[in-house]
C-alpha cells in the first residue's frame, strides 16, 4: 500500500527529475487523440481557455493552435519546472499561449 501511494505521488510531482520529459513523451503519443478530443469539445477560433495543471504545456499549445490568433490560451501549473519548460517550448510559437 505504501509503495502504491509513493508511486502516485511520484507520477503527480512535476518537480521530480524526468517528469517533464515523461509528460512530453506521453503527449507526443496522445497528440492525435487529444486534438480530436479538443475539437469534439468545440474548441475553435476566438475562444479563451484556461488550462489548469498544464504541465509542460502540450495540451495548452494544441488548444492554442485551435483557437488561432483571434483567441488565447493560458496554462498554469504548481510546478515551476513544468512552467519553465512550457515557456521555453512556447518561446518560438506565436503568442496565443502564455504560461
Amino acid at each position: 500500500m505504501l509503495v502504491a501511494k509513493r508511486l502516485v505521488v511520484l507520477l503527480l510531482d512535476g518537480d521530480c527529475p524526468g517528469e517533464v520529459r515523461r509528460l512530453g513523451i506521453h503527449a507526443a503519443i496522445l497528440r492525435p487523440i487529444t486534438t480530436c478530443l479538443l475539437q469534439g469539445l468545440g474548441v475553435s477560433p476566438g475562444m479563451r481557455i484556461l488550462d489548469v495543471g498544464c504541465g509542460a504545456g502540450d495540451v495548452t499549445m494544441l488548444a492554442a493552435d485551435l483557437v488561432d490568433e483571434s483567441g488565447a490560451v493560458v496554462g498554469i501549473d504548481r510546478s515551476e519546472a513544468a512552467i519553465l519548460a512550457a515557456r521555453a517550448r512556447a518561446g518560438t510559437r506565436r503568442k496565443t499561449s502564455a504560461f
